[in-house]
């Protein structure tokens, strides 16, 4: 399984907001920059989008893996697969899902941290090769409004951070010496193994 997103980045920050952080002017070219790295640090390490954007979960093999030489030998495992994550998701909608290139609604959508879907009832084998299940769905809060304000300082902590440290750090650094990862605790995703 594989999962990226189909939109770009967008920052929780503004440009105004982020320079009165730091004290600078706002036509600052460098400021949207470390809005967006630092923001990007902060979907990664909370596992959750924020601002609502697109992606996409691709499953290669689904929903079990057999045997090259003989399925009947050594069986699918069906009943393994009938929850699929959907990562980095607060999820809003499922735009579309494709089993085997073909499209269905023949799944319920289970409102977890991170979200998944159950699907009751699919065939077994498809072809090798071609990714077997392909899942698009939106994610996030929902605008920048809706973000919450303690997400936002810690972006904006990281932010300056980096900012101030350019050249010196990276957005690994900052989450670290910044004190965002503290304040991002409380809204990090955990995914338990049962």
């Amino acid at each position: 399984m594989h999962t990226y997103p189909l939109t770009e980045v967008e920052p929780v920050v503004t440009n105004a907001e982020l320079a009165y952080w730091l004290g600078v002017d706002a036509t600052d070219r460098l400021l949207p920059i470390f809005a967006i790295a630092a923001t990007s640090a902060a979907i990664e390490y909370l596992q959750s989008e924020l601002i609502s954007r697109t992606r996409r979960v691709v499953y290669q093999e689904w929903p079990g893996i057999g045997t090259d030489t003989s399925p009947t030998i050594s069986r699918n495992n069906i009943n393994s697969m009938r929850y699929i994550d959907l990562p980095c998701s607060r999820l809003i909608s499922v735009q579309s899902v494709l089993i085997g290139g073909v499209a269905t609604t023949d799944y319920k959508q289970v409102d977890n941290l991170p979200a998944q879907l159950y699907f009751d009832t699919y065939a077994a084998i498809y072809e090798k090769g071609d990714p077997v299940l392909v899942v698009d769905y939106t994610a996030g809060y929902g605008d920048i409004n809706a973000v919450p304000q303690a997400i936002k300082s810690a972006v904006s902590m990281m932010a300056a951070y980096m900012y101030e440290h350019r050249g010196a750090c990276d957005a690994t650094n900052a989450l670290d010496q910044s004190g965002a990862a503290m304040a991002l605790e409380p809204y990090k995703t955990f995914t338990v193994m049962m």
